[in-house]
């Protein structure tokens, strides 16, 4: 196929001669080897000396393909009472250096096949795991989560709305803001068209090569690797907020002492801090809306986390304007429960046993 128009011209002659369109028209061909719905052609931009920078990101690039699209900005999170306190105190939501992975090989669809450092991707690559608040009305799917994140039905779900839509248009007043680098994006568990996927290295790399054009082709597809899970994982049914490395902001970030391992690990992890309640031009949005005890909670202990985290509430006015969060508990029952688990694990031993064969 030929597939360039002059071959060894390079990019500048048609900068210069003001041929833009021929230049964003034969890259949005090449994005389009992997996402045939992408509608607006990116755009180019010269850092000098023949480095140029593509006017488009992940987000743009993510809405194009329905199977990410979480068509919802109403998002939940299990995890415990502990871990809830924590949340509130610092007023924050981390979003975790892709480093503290528990799944090390959860990458690997895309990543393998490419000649890449994917250690300094997840070193600029932060990740937060939700669903969609609807799991919430699935006993059956609910239960599941309630058991492997929210201890064990004894913890809490925490409910946000994102004020903002993170999905939108990103380029309409200014492209350097933060909210380009951030987005919501549903997480897939089929596997990766591995063939679409050389191709389209490919014939980059050969518009590279022939145009003299240099920039790198996996800043712009590198997160769609930690948006794809294995099989085995699609009970999680997960949403990830997801902080790109595109113009990233590192006074954002912190370290902190790893959570994942024992009180002897002196490893750290590096976070991402989103503000809870905060109204601000250009920032990520995060509203919590309401707080769900799990239905394993004694009547005692729900009394009295409820009263407790209220009290936090009304003492600390963090929720600033916003209402304070709507307090519930899971009416899931324990036999639903017990069964629903059970289930689960019948059929995580049937995969397991069919994967292995």
């Amino acid at each position: 196929m030929k597939f360039f128009k002059e071959e060894g011209m390079s990019i500048d002659a048609y900068i210069r001669g003001g041929d833009l369109s021929f230049v964003s028209h034969k890259i949005t061909q090449i994005f389009k080897i992997l996402f045939p719905n992408l509608i607006e052609e990116p755009c180019v931009y010269s850092r000098g000396k023949g480095d140029y920078r593509i006017l488009t990101t992940p987000k743009e690039l993510l809405n194009s393909l329905e199977i990410y699209n979480p068509q919802t900005n109403k998002i939940v999170h299990f995890t415990s009472l502990f871990k809830l306190k924590k949340i509130l105190e610092t007023n924050t939501f981390r979003l975790y250096n892709a480093h503290n992975s528990n799944y090390k090989t959860e990458f690997a669809n895309w990543l393998d096949d490419f000649d890449i450092d994917a250690d300094k991707l997840k070193q600029k690559t932060y990740i937060g795991s939700f669903c969609d608040s609807k799991i919430l009305d699935d006993n059956e799917k609910a239960s599941v989560m309630w058991n492997e994140y929210g201890e064990q039905g004894k913890g809490v779900v925490i409910k946000f709305e994102i004020a903002k839509d993170l999905n939108t248009k990103i380029f309409e007043d200014n492209f350097m803001g933060e909210v380009t680098d951030v987005f919501l994006g549903k997480v897939s568990y089929k596997p990766i068209d591995k063939q679409r996927l050389k191709r389209f290295e490919s014939e980059f790399q050969d518009y590279q090569e022939n145009y003299k054009f240099y920039t790198n082709v996996l800043d712009y597809i590198y997160p769609f690797a930690y948006m794809t899970k294995k099989p085995k994982f699609e009970f999680e049914n997960e949403l990830r907020l997801f902080k790109a490395n595109h113009w990233f902001n590192e006074k954002h970030t912190e370290m902190v002492a790893c959570d994942k391992h024992d009180d002897d690990c002196d490893c750290e992890v590096k976070y991402y801090k989103v503000p809870l309640f905060k109204k601000e031009e250009g920032k990520v949005e995060l509203v919590i809306s309401e707080i769900q005890f799990g239905p394993n909670l004694s009547d005692y202990d729900y009394e009295k986390q409820k009263n407790e985290i209220e009290n936090i509430f009304r003492e600390t006015k963090i929720n600033g304007d916003y209402p304070i969060p709507f307090f519930s508990r899971s009416t899931i029952s324990e036999t639903s429960y017990n069964e629903a688990i059970e289930r689960h694990k019948q059929k995580s031993q049937i995969k397991e046993t069919a994967t292995s064969c």
